[in-house]
């Protein structure tokens, strides 16, 4: 049984739409997006220029929204930029070169001119950049830099004291903040991205994912061989990356054993190079320009195909009563678009877990109701020729 978790999607301020694939957001397209970063209700989405092809050169900037995607207004940063990342409130980009805003984008600093940086990246006490020049310190949230290394470099990852940065095959590692370094390799792979999640390290390479246990030091490709990863998204036990080869988006949730693509709504030949989680969506950006689906949408994936359900059925929640959060358990005989739905005790609804098209099997969905007040509440599991209801009780 596949065990899913789904929180609360609705808080003080009403419902999320739910969208049970991907949409593309027309409001920045066509640009190629590539950087993504978000603060409070602020969405950034930095675009990317492509030598020759005049349709990805216009509407060159930082872009902000304010409504989750709907709609998209372009900030006073009006370059390319690869890299957008906050800091405290303080938001960077590199946009060729580094700039920094405290007031969402209407106003931007440069506080090293003439630079070209690709990246940037934080932990709790240094400002980290890297590009063309080499890798670039600063100790006071990016007023002030120093150079670390000379070599051009073309990613970076920084985890706690830990600083990943490199060119090509070679990956550079620091256990203390920039001031040691040592050279090694992620299988010699040229190497796109990287990301962190807990204790574990993943490296998007040209030839699949990687992963590392060990703070870098050894590396076991996880993925399939052919694919060009260039996004990770890791998050809980969850796995997401975005493939560059036109494969879209593929997803697992126990570290790369099983992948499941998770495509739907994308075009044909759709090629990503950035994925972002945000409260209620994952964001996905590429050539195509950006995308966005409901983030328990992309997590509710059926694996159990061995144990086919011979009914519908939906079980009693457990703990029940419950405080804040309960497990709710339901079985899909076959394919059907199928809903599940929380109801208070005057029938007004108050949170969807389930909207989508559902292959068979078992499923389990926690429902976490900590922004609801103590009370009976109603859950309902609908197909189009079944429907059943239970109630529960929330004691806080």
């Amino acid at each position: 049984m596949k065990k899913i978790t789904v929180f609360l999607l609705i808080v003080l301020f009403g419902f999320q739409p739910l969208y049970s694939q991907w949409q593309q957001l027309n409001g920045i397209s066509p640009i190629w997006v590539k950087s993504l970063a978000s603060s409070g209700n602020n969405i950034f989405a930095g675009n990317f220029i492509l030598l020759g092809d005049e349709k990805y050169n216009t509407g060159l900037g930082v872009w902000v929204s304010t409504n989750n995607g709907e709609n998209w207004n372009i900030t006073s940063l009006n370059i390319a930029s690869s890299s957008l990342h906050f800091k405290g409130s303080r938001l960077f980009s590199c946009s060729g070169s580094l700039f920094y805003t405290d007031n969402n984008g209407t106003n931007w600093i440069n506080p090293m001119s003439g630079l070209q940086v690709v990246s940037v990246s934080s932990n709790n006490s240094y400002v980290f950049c890297c590009g063309n020049s080499g890798l670039y310190v600063s100790s006071n949230n990016g007023v002030n830099w120093t150079s670390h290394l000379t070599n051009q470099l073309n990613y970076l990852l920084v985890k706690d004291n830990y600083v990943y940065t490199g060119n090509s095959s070679s990956l550079r590692i620091s256990s203390d903040n920039g001031a040691n370094w040592a050279q090694t390799s992620v299988d010699g792979k040229v190497i796109n991205s990287l990301a962190s999640n807990g204790s574990d390290i993943f490296a998007g390479t040209i030839n699949g994912l990687y992963r590392s246990t060990n703070n870098g030091t050894n590396w076991n490709l996880i993925s399939a061989a052919n694919l060009n990863v260039q996004a990770i998204l890791a998050f809980d036990s969850n796995l997401l990356i975005g493939e560059f080869y036109g494969n879209g988006i593929y997803k697992s949730t126990n570290l790369g054993v099983n992948w499941i693509q998770r495509n739907e709504g994308f075009p044909a030949g759709t090629a990503l190079h950035v994925l972002y989680k945000t409260q209620y969506y994952v964001f996905a950006g590429g050539p195509s320009g950006l995308w966005r689906r409901n983030l328990q949408n992309v997590l509710l994936v059926n694996t159990n195909t061995e144990n086919i359900p011979e009914k519908f059925s939906l079980s009693q929640n457990y703990p029940n009563p419950f405080n804040p959060s309960t497990n709710i358990k339901f079985r899909i005989k076959n394919n059907k678009y199928t809903t599940l739905k929380i109801y208070d005790v005057l029938g007004k609804e108050v949170a969807t877990l389930v909207n989508e098209k559902l292959k068979p099997g078992e499923y389990e969905v926690t429902f976490d109701g900590s922004e609801l007040p103590s009370g009976v509440y109603f859950y309902k599991l609908t197909t189009d020729d079944f429907t059943e209801t239970k109630k529960m009780l929330m004691i806080k």
